[in-house]
């Protein structure tokens, strides 16, 4: 291939196994598409004080390529972080952001198989058959998007559950957040009409869950003044 016909801009590495991964198949779309733009985003090579799986990024430049709200941006970092893929150190105009395995992911020596995806050989597969209506219809209703941020923000959520009497001091009120998130924009055929209905029904769901006593419980603490 001579050099007028080659692809400007560098390439990375994605492996097989990514689309059956955590973030690829159970969490939001968003995630993976902002996870997609850091993997490219940061420097390939050491540049200037950056090493290499490093860079300085800011939130609008992440919520303008992916699309994707702030609040989707943090809690996406929020996971990436406890499952060992990420580290941050904020910065007063941005984040210096570090991609933990990006050796491990960006080296084709540390790749098993026959087939690689930048092989001359490959070819993608074909998939032959037809899609019962079932099928359509529920790719059609996961294809309509949530925009979460237009709900309740997580500010929102602590202000009104701590005025029902819920503390953090008993529940851990941003996870609980981030998986009320989760749920609302993997299920978009399940409207949310009113939030804080929602919110308290999910509430009740986690008491009965962790099976908290009731002279735990901050909403009845009243009860045994």
């Amino acid at each position: 291939m001579t050099t007028k016909n080659k692809i400007s801009g560098g390439a990375v590495l994605w492996a097989r196994k990514t689309t059956s991964s955590e973030i690829f198949q159970k969490k939001p779309d968003k995630w993976f598409k902002i996870w997609f733009y850091l993997v490219c985003r940061v420097n390939h090579k050491k540049h200037s004080k950056w090493d290499r799986g490093q860079c300085f990024i800011t939130y609008d430049e992440i919520e303008k390529m992916a699309k994707a709200s702030t609040s989707q941006i943090e809690r996406c970092f929020r996971w990436l972080k406890n499952v060992g893929s990420l580290d941050t150190k904020k910065g007063s105009r941005g984040v210096h952001i570090t991609l933990l395995k990006y050796d491990l992911y960006q080296d084709l020596d540390n790749y098993t198989g026959e087939q690689r995806v930048i092989s001359r050989g490959y070819r993608p597969q074909k998939f032959v058959g037809t899609k019962n209506k079932n099928e359509v219809n529920k790719n059609e209703i996961n294809n309509n998007s949530v925009d979460v941020d237009k709900l309740f923000s997580l500010t929102d959520f602590k202000e009104y559950i701590t005025l029902k009497g819920y503390s953090e001091n008993t529940y851990d009120l941003p996870a609980i957040y981030d998986q009320m998130m989760n749920w609302i924009e993997a299920h978009p055929e399940r409207e949310v009409k009113v939030w804080k209905n929602f919110v308290l029904n999910w509430m009740k769901k986690a008491k009965m869950k962790d099976n908290i006593p009731d002279h735990e419980d901050p909403r009845k603490a009243w009860m045994y003044e």
